[in-house]
């Protein structure tokens, strides 16, 4: 659930903000510290990573920020999709290199816990140039 967690901050570009956080807004009764592993090694429930992590309120994105990226953070750990999440469709022209690109790309999704949905795209679309695709969250 570690790299899971890093993965997430990465993919909202919050893992900077994460670490500079964590590295000067620790409460002063919580340890401290080298770096993020070692406080997601020592925090026992993945749902705690962003509460935990340092004071909200003392970082220059504040508390809504955070506790809005803790709720994001918490339907990942549940298993449940944002309310944010939904599909998001797109086109493409077709050449050879398209399905190479597609499934790096695909690698890159699961990591999020997306996916894209190309399997209902028959020779045909293939041959007129246009192929739809669609980007479906894990399930």
């Amino acid at each position: 659930m570690e790299e899971k967690f890093i993965e997430f901050l990465k993919g909202i570009n919050a893992l900077t903000k994460f670490k500079n956080n964590m590295g000067k807004y620790r409460s002063t009764e919580d340890p401290h510290f080298a770096n993020i592993d070692e406080f997601l090694d020592s925090t026992e429930n993945p749902d705690e990573y962003v509460i935990s992590g340092f004071v909200w309120g003392k970082t220059p994105e504040g508390v809504d920020f955070w506790d809005k990226l803790d709720d994001k953070w918490q339907d990942v750990v549940q298993g449940k999709q944002s309310k944010e999440t939904k599909e998001l469709k797109f086109s493409l022209e077709y050449d050879d290199d398209l399905d190479n690109a597609i499934g790096k790309i695909n690698k890159c999704l699961h990591k999020v816990g997306f996916y894209i949905d190309y399997d209902d795209c028959d020779d045909e679309e293939k041959v007129d140039g246009i192929v739809e695709y669609v980007i479906k969250p894990l399930t």
